[in-house]
């Protein structure tokens, strides 16, 4: 969107000077005079570090999404005209950027625009899968479904992301905390013991020479292991942008043991629900394919999703690829055979992704159950042999003093 400078007068008679971001520059005059600025000059300003929309920080979450789409889906459902609704919901936010996008959204369909169209203006706030929805329930006339069915989804995918992050990062933050433990042992504790043990000229227990030797080793080769770390994963991060390197990633991600069939079904639940929402909102299966596609967030699915496409524009079958792929559950390509044969595919891949969905919250459960024990045990031992090494040779000594 485009950026102007202006110079204008307040009510008070002060002089002011800004800059607006308007679609043109009569919209920027008109805005500012809703703040009660006269103005007296505006220019267009070229693009540049200092007036750049920063995408990042104006990305509006879903989570801000959701209450929107069911209420906007709750009124248009009540009778209520989708410039009504958006007046409605306009005046219920608070102030923020959100505010100001249904702000000019409530502008465009006063300019007689079409709902779809004034999403497509904010991509930050409204995602390409629904727009497209939407676009197509305009058409159709199915505006009111298609609300409602798309607010669901997003619902859905809300709770199913939450599960999955609270599945993954629970074990990596008790692992983190088990190396902490450890390091900060080696670092402060150990070597407080080194200079005493040092000074007796007697045989020590290998436990304990290999913790001192480790210790030693962290603590002066401290500063080249935190920059090894550092280069590692930000050369990790650089060749995750290679389609290569990131399809082979991913694939050994769906080949870990229990983390990988957490992902897979995770992908699979998103999936289905994303197809069954679309082919039930009149898109047609090519078009749904392609869009469900981005919803995937492993390169290995969206390489089958893109395979499916062309089998499926040749005239081929979903079920044909699914069940020759080995990262695609038995259960799911029998189901989607059933669903084509009996032209009951939407109601299939409806019941996959509940289906999937339960499996994932179980299994996410089932994976913080049996991770906390573990890691507790793993910091009890880590703890448990750090003391072992330092009390062998103290109570050795004592045993030497005794005699």
């Amino acid at each position: 969107m485009p950026f102007y400078s202006y110079e204008g007068i307040s009510t008070r008679g002060e002089g002011l000077s800004g800059g607006i971001r308007a679609k043109t520059v009569l919209e920027a005059k008109i805005n500012l005079r809703e703040k009660k600025i006269k103005v007296t000059s505006i220019i267009e300003q070229e693009e540049s570090i200092a007036n750049k929309e920063i995408q990042l920080f104006n990305k509006i979450s879903e989570k801000e999404l959701v209450p929107y789409l069911r209420q906007m889906s709750t009124l248009i459902t009540a009778g209520v005209s989708v410039l009504d609704a958006s007046i409605i919901l306009e005046k219920q936010l608070k102030k923020g950027r959100f505010k100001e996008i249904i702000s000019e959204i409530r502008k465009d369909l006063e300019n007689g625009e079409p709902l779809s169209n004034s999403y497509r203006k904010h991509p930050n706030a409204f995602p390409p899968l629904l727009i497209n929805v939407i676009a197509v329930a305009e058409i159709s006339g199915a505006l009111e479904s298609n609300l409602n069915q798309i607010a669901g989804y997003y619902e859905k995918r809300v709770e199913n992301k939450s599960t999955m992050i609270t599945a993954m990062i629970y074990p990596m933050m008790m692992l983190i905390a088990a190396l902490g433990v450890g390091v900060f042992m080696m670092v402060s504790i150990v070597p407080m013991f080194v200079s005493f043990f040092e000074s007796f000229d007697a045989p020590l227990p290998k436990i304990t020479i290999i913790t001192m030797g480790i210790s030693k080793f962290i603590t002066s080769q401290g500063l080249w292991i935190f920059l090894f770390s550092v280069i590692l994963i930000v050369s990790y991060n650089l060749a995750k942008k290679k389609p290569k390197f990131k399809l082979q990633v991913d694939t050994l991600k769906l080949k870990m043991p229990i983390f990988g069939e957490l992902l897979q079904k995770n992908d699979f639940s998103v999936l289905m629900t994303t197809l069954s929402t679309l082919l039930s909102s009149s898109v047609p299966m090519v078009k749904a394919l392609d869009m469900s596609k981005e919803v995937a967030s492993n390169s290995c699915i969206k390489e089958l999703i893109a395979k499916c496409e062309t089998v499926i524009e040749q005239g081929g079958k979903l079920s044909t690829v699914f069940s020759e792929s080995p990262f695609v559950p038995v259960m799911l390509s029998q189901m989607i055979l059933i669903g084509e044969k009996t032209g009951t595919l939407e109601e299939m891949l409806k019941k996959l992704s509940i289906i999937f969905e339960k499996e994932v919250d179980e299994n996410s459960k089932r994976i913080k159950t049996i991770v906390e024990p573990l890691v507790m045990v793993l910091i009890a031992s880590m703890v448990g042999l750090i003391v072992a090494s330092i009390m062998l040779p103290m109570f050795s000594m004592y045993t030497t003093i005794q005699g």
